[in-house]
């Protein structure tokens, strides 16, 4: 009978929540250009090679240097013209560095393009919807120039129904997935647009996108090719949808490996990575285009504010479960254990569904150096088996918020070298969760937190610079490693001492200003101050990170610790909060553009948002509030299905425990003498 009053629960819930618009961001990590000072080089002398097929007589760009012929006629690739995957592409590659010739491109286009509906397929990459499904392409010549006797001619490639059938296996196809990935994305699809780009996603095999295309190239492995257009594509994809991608630097040192010394990409590679062929003009621009940000904005509504919330795996543990440790409010799913995981996949579905994009993970390390009386290993168990195995993590991001403060007071109490703790802290993180496809990501590279940059400056007995330059050189030769600094409480960045700043890619504060403070004072300061801290952190090529919470009060677990000590008290209040997040919103950076809440489970401080017996959902609403996306249907009927399925897990379990309870009491009772 309960279970069926909580499966009904969940259904009137969710079909309150479809009907009230209450939305849900499912979005990962943005991912932005990675390239050095040397690939930005590469980058110019990519467009010198378009820009060198330009024939000024056309118009238009040709396909190739090559002799050989792609088309009907045989026309030499030197002499073929295409009209979408080469021109229109170029036509945009080209403006930041031959806008003149990107103009004169644009303008030889119109008479192809002004009167047809388009290619139906190359115009997605240029942020235009294209009809689905997409259908098999044709190619039809529609113009012929002859100059000196030879002819040259333009070609459109178009998709449209007039052109061939439907495309019934595009997840075949590396390409034809990150099309619907990005028509998607444009409708503000985000579950289907992250399921074609995840399906596309699988076909790489470390030298390119091994898909029915490639395989279909020859008969014998040796022989079959890739089609290395689609490395741009993919590069493209990520960071017009920001999702998370643990292979985006090793593509994108791909691509650049193709470049020839004419600056060209070449076109087709053997599986073994070696180049076949020439360069084109179709797979240059479009890794061209994945650098392109004017083109990528018309995908800024996909990629826009990305909310993560501070999460705590300490809950449980066997010797220390903390509930014990004064905590004033009740959550709505009990005195849990963190390394449960279906606590965790209730608790990543309640966050997606409130529009919270990932959770950053308090971490106190591996954890194996601390004497077994220490949270540290234990905390790390419950992330690996609760967090880990949650099975919607799949559709959801974490990373990881490094407890400076913890580690070092410990390592400083028992003589330990925090360099190497760190060193090697940072190895386990990058084996057991940097390689997790659910990381996240921002630039490529894994996310990292820092907790309490001042306290790590002023209390280490090493030297911060070089522990730092020690943590990058780890990963220099890998995926690079992104770090988020947290400056304390400071009210203004004039008050942050410089240093603290070194080798910080963001800087965030986990609690702007101290408790102590009111409402008023919190709000007027982050309104005056939130948009100094940005502006000043830009100028020195940092990203800035803002907060908000919903109040404060840890007199609780202050009166465990100490029955004099009286805590700090700042009111929760949904108000305030929805408050503080519309200022964060609005001064937080772009690219990425991040806000940070403190927390989703700081139950010792009271900051939780996570659903309680005492305030229900009323602080997860205001999140929503932010983030106005109405749900797909589909999201929320698996919502519910997964709900469901969760109830009846955890309800079969507790009337396991009470059947074996029984069990226990009836062999202790026939076990007494008569």
């Amino acid at each position: 009978m309960k279970v069926a009053l909580a499966i009904a629960f969940v259904i009137i819930a969710t079909l309150a929540l479809l009907s009230s618009g209450i939305g849900s961001s499912l979005s990962h990590g943005s991912t932005t250009s990675t390239l050095s000072n040397q690939n930005n080089q590469r980058l110019i002398e990519a467009a010198n090679y378009v820009d060198n097929r330009y024939d000024v007589r056309v118009g238009l760009v040709s396909e190739s240097e090559d002799a050989g012929s792609n088309v009907p006629d045989s026309t030499s690739c030197y002499r073929t013209f295409w009209v979408y995957s080469d021109n229109l592409w170029a036509s945009e590659a080209l403006k930041p560095f031959y806008p003149e010739v990107a103009s004169n491109i644009s303008e030889s286009l119109k008479p192809y393009t002004n009167d047809l509906e388009g290619s139906q397929l190359f115009e997605v990459v240029l942020g235009r919807s294209i009809p689905t499904p997409i259908h098999a392409g044709s190619n039809l010549k529609v113009a012929t120039y002859t100059f000196d006797g030879t002819n040259y001619t333009v070609w459109e490639d178009r998709h449209t129904p007039e052109d061939g059938g439907i495309f019934y296996d595009a997840q075949q196809y590396a390409d034809l997935c990150f099309y619907l990935s990005l028509d998607y994305a444009l409708d503000r699809n985000k579950i289907a647009s992250e399921r074609w780009f995840r399906i596309g996603e699988s076909f790489w095999n470390g030298h390119g996108f091994l898909d029915k295309a490639a395989n279909e190239s020859a008969s014998t492995d040796d022989n079959k090719r890739y089609q290395n257009y689609k490395l741009g594509l993919y590069l493209f994809t990520v960071r017009a949808t920001g999702f998370n991608s643990s292979i985006y630097n090793v593509v994108e040192n791909t691509a650049w490996s193709y470049q020839e010394e004419n600056g060209g990409i070449a076109a087709q590679s053997y599986l073994n990575g070696t180049i076949y062929g020439t360069a084109n003009v179709e797979t240059t621009s479009i890794l061209l285009l994945a650098y392109n940000d004017e083109v990528l904005a018309g995908f800024a509504n996909m990629n826009a504010l990305k909310i993560g919330a501070y999460y705590y795996a300490w809950w449980g543990i066997a010797s220390n479960p903390h509930w014990d440790q004064g905590v004033k409010y009740t959550p709505l799913l009990g005195h849990y254990n963190s390394s449960d995981p279906t606590v965790a996949d209730e608790q990543i579905l309640m966050a997606k569904q409130h529009g919270i994009d990932f959770f950053t993970v308090s971490w106190i390390g591996n954890g194996n150096w601390t004497p077994p009386d220490q949270d540290f290993r234990y905390v790390n168990e419950n992330l690996e088996n609760g967090l880990l195995k949650a099975p919607h993590l799949s559709n959801f991001s974490f990373c990881l918020l490094y407890e400076t403060k913890l580690v070092l007071d410990e390592a400083n109490k028992t003589g330990m070298n925090f360099t190497d703790i760190f060193i090697k802290d940072l190895e386990y993180a990058a084996n057991q969760y940097f390689t997790n496809p659910s990381y996240l990501r921002i630039n490529g590279k894994p996310v990292l937190f820092i907790y309490q940059l001042p306290y790590l400056h002023n209390n280490a007995l090493v030297s911060v610079k070089d522990l730092l330059d020690s943590a990058r050189k780890q990963f220099e030769n890998t995926t690079g490693i992104y770090l988020v600094g947290d400056t304390g409480n400071y009210a203004s960045i004039n008050d942050v001492n410089a240093t603290w700043l070194y080798s910080m890619d963001a800087i965030t504060s986990y609690h702007y200003l101290d408790s102590s403070n009111r409402w008023d004072e919190i709000l007027g300061n982050a309104s005056a101050n939130y948009p100094e801290w940005r502006s000043i952190l830009n100028s020195k090529g940092i990203k800035f990170i803002p907060n908000a919470y919903p109040g404060f009060d840890n007199t609780e677990n202050r009166k465990f610790q100490n029955p004099s000590s009286e805590g700090a008290v700042l009111p929760l209040d949904e108000i305030m909060f929805k408050q503080m997040l519309d200022i964060a919103t609005n001064y937080s950076d772009s690219n990425p553009k991040i806000v940070m809440i403190t927390s989703w489970n700081e139950w010792l401080e009271s900051t939780a948002i996570e659903p309680s017996v005492e305030y229900g959902e009323l602080f997860l609403d205001q999140v929503s509030n932010i983030v106005p996306e109405f749900p797909p249907i589909t999201f929320a009927f698996s919502f519910v299905l997964a709900t469901m399925f969760i109830i009846i897990i955890r309800e079969k379990k507790r009337i396991k425990r009470r059947q074996s309870a029984r069990t226990r009491e009836a062999t202790r009772t026939s076990s007494f003498p008569s």
